[in-house]
């Protein structure tokens, strides 16, 4: 039996240098089920494509992307989060560049099979989850880019979670954001001190996104879980490691990794393979580690690793302390007496 060639597959996606990262974990994940499939895989780290920056740094990465198509490759998976900060067409139009079969994740292109998980059950899944077990009513949401499918699933996960729940959408509480760790500290500087009060809980688009919101919350002096819940999405090893971790929807990277590769040789092979493959995600409740102090010191939670009791009712179980001790002094004086 002779040699056979082994398939080359170009990944193209913006950023791997991220540890635990979302993109950094789907790409350890594709190449391991790359080595075990005797494929051959070349990685394009370029950054976001159509990116308006002028930093030259970032053009002179996004050009590396032309080079894939001088190499030899069979196929192509790209990444959608290398599009995920851009309008859809700028994807579109960055797609049309290649002409080998593709395979997208994560991003709805025309007449490319995508591999996706299912934004819109995971995000209800966690705003029910606040809703029903902690009690939660002001939740408020940081959304994706405007545009990005994935982003608008997420938003409408959130709104169909509050109807259930009889709550219609405030919106007051929800706050335009792009994914990075940047929008999610911005939308917490945005408001002030009573706003932030009137607020039970924030739902973030991304594991990112509730990252840089945490941080901005605790520098201005509010603890999580007792004051404010917060959640995301990705299940990125960050949101593990916070303090306090977040709970947050796990998205399976081997199966999106292994799905994708397989649909791709069976495109290469000529065979006809679904539009769209979507898989279940999972909601990631992190255990309690909640931090002292705060606007109102350390409250007894109800393990979301970013979720409370609703501040009104630690206020009328402080109220009813406080009238018990009464009683209770005036039943010694009594008994004195």
């Amino acid at each position: 039996m002779g040699w056979v060639k082994p398939r080359v597959i170009g990944f193209l996606v913006d950023n791997i240098l991220s540890v635990g990262n979302y993109q950094s974990s789907l790409w350890v994940a594709l190449s391991q089920a790359a080595a075990e499939s005797g494929v051959s895989l070349i990685t394009v780290v370029g950054g976001a494509v159509a990116s308006t920056t002028t930093d030259e740094f970032e053009i002179c990465r996004n050009d590396i992307y032309s080079l894939i198509g001088d190499a030899p490759v069979d196929g192509l998976i790209i990444s959608g989060t290398v599009g995920s900060h851009r309008p859809a067409v700028d994807l579109e139009r960055f797609h049309r560049r290649f002409s080998v079969p593709t395979v997208s994740i994560g991003a709805t292109l025309p007449g490319v099979p995508c591999v996706s998980v299912d934004n819109y059950s995971g995000t209800r899944r966690v705003v029910e989850h606040l809703l029903s077990i902690h009690e939660c009513r002001r939740i408020a949401f940081v959304k994706g880019p405007d545009g990005a499918p994935e982003a608008v699933r997420r938003y409408q996960g959130y709104r169909d979670a509050l109807e259930r729940f009889g709550i219609g959408v405030d919106s007051k509480l929800v706050f335009d954001g792009n994914y990075l760790r940047d929008s999610g500290v911005s939308v917490i500087a945005s408001l002030d001190d009573d706003e932030l009060e009137s607020i039970d809980a924030i739902v973030a688009a991304n594991d990112n996104m509730a990252v840089g919101a945490m941080r901005e919350l605790k520098r201005r002096g509010i603890s999580i879980p007792a004051d404010i819940a917060v959640a995301g999405f990705d299940d990125s090893e960050e949101s593990a490691v916070s303090s306090p971790p977040i709970t947050t929807i796990h998205q399976p990277r081997e199966q999106i990794a292994r799905t994708a590769l397989r649909t791709l040789l069976r495109l290469i092979d000529g065979e006809e393979v679904p539009d769209l493959l979507e898989i279940q995600t999972e909601l990631v409740v992190r255990p309690d580690r909640p931090e002292h102090g705060g606007r109102s010191g350390s409250r007894n939670t109800r393990g979301l690793g970013g979720t409370s009791w609703r501040r009104r009712d630690v206020d009328m179980a402080r109220r009813g302390l406080l009238c018990q001790r009464a009683r209770v002094d005036r039943s010694q004086r009594g008994f004195r007496t």
